[in-house]
């Protein structure tokens, strides 16, 4: 009777520690972000806090969000250590690979300015590694210099317009946001 309940406990804590008891946390990448399911932010209003919030979480490293700051049509969000992801796995996410950090930023900044039309400056704070900041107005001139033209804003609240935007350009904005030149003249200039 005690060896079958031994076996049958230690089969118990196999199974379980197998199944993981829970799901297990996970922080996506750009390359992980579902392009066509960001669709539903468009035309997004820079004062509207809880749209804003749900898209930066569904935006690369939007788990590790630690402050939102949307006054003066700015977006200002800073990244840290949370209560879901501890100091090693926020620094294996964000410092992991070369160059994620710019990455992701890059994605980040370029989709916030698609969908939220009216943000005239974009702030991203990464804790261990500083902010990157840039207006509405510079990133309209980079990607004109990759031949990108950002519709004006009141083109982009209208959501058909955004949307088809968006679905047209994806693919160059996806490029754009993963090369390195780009991300160079973005965040350090």
């Amino acid at each position: 009777m005690f060896k079958k309940l031994f076996y049958s406990s230690v089969l118990t804590v196999c199974l379980l520690s197998a199944a993981g008891c829970g799901k297990e946390a996970h922080m996506k990448t750009a390359e992980e972000v579902v392009k066509e399911d960001l669709l539903e932010y468009s035309g997004t209003n820079a004062g509207d806090n809880s749209k804003v919030l749900g898209l930066i979480q569904s935006l690369p490293g939007g788990e590790t969000m630690t402050s939102l700051d949307l006054s003066s049509s700015s977006i200002r969000v800073k990244y840290g250590y949370n209560d879901t992801y501890d100091n090693e796995e926020y620094i294996q996410y964000w410092f992991n690979e070369q160059h994620t950090v710019e990455k992701n930023i890059t994605f980040n900044i370029i989709y916030l300015a698609c969908l939220v039309p009216n943000a005239q400056s974009i702030h991203l704070e990464i804790e261990e590694d500083g902010a990157y900041e840039i207006s509405r107005e510079q990133l309209e001139s980079e990607l004109a210099s990759r031949n990108i033209y950002l519709p004006a804003a009141d083109v982009l609240f209208n959501e058909t317009a955004a949307e088809k935007f968006l679905m047209e350009n994806m693919n160059k904005l996806e490029a754009v946001a993963y090369s390195r030149s780009f991300q160079e003249r973005l965040l350090y200039r």
